[in-house]
């Protein structure tokens, strides 16, 4: 970072990750258990980087929580999600603007 002039940086699990999981369940543990390596990696640098959250979207209420709990007790700067996730059928996709997500 040096090297190049970069002074901070922001983490975050690649898209789509978690988004593609069509396990339920699955997307909510892969979503937390990434979420604490990245704040492990971040707190030991918190001047050089912040982390964004990787959420489980398949379940809204486990994203709001998820989301919750990295900007309150880890610290995080926000979230980064795919355009859409997949659920139970990978040739499915499920687009954030219907109203299962309006409380997200």
């Amino acid at each position: 970072m040096d090297e190049y002039g970069i002074e901070f940086a922001v983490q975050s699990l690649n898209a789509p990750a978690v988004q593609e999981i069509t396990n339920v369940a699955a997307a909510v543990d892969l979503s937390r258990r990434s979420n604490d390596i990245l704040a492990n990696r971040v707190s030991k640098h918190p001047d050089r980087f912040a982390g964004l959250a990787a959420l489980p979207m398949q379940d809204p209420d486990a994203a709001i929580k998820e989301l919750e709990r990295c900007v309150k007790e880890l610290g995080f700067v926000g979230a980064n999600v795919n355009g859409f996730s997949q659920k139970d059928d990978p040739n499915t996709q499920i687009y954030y603007d219907i109203p299962k997500y309006r409380s997200f």
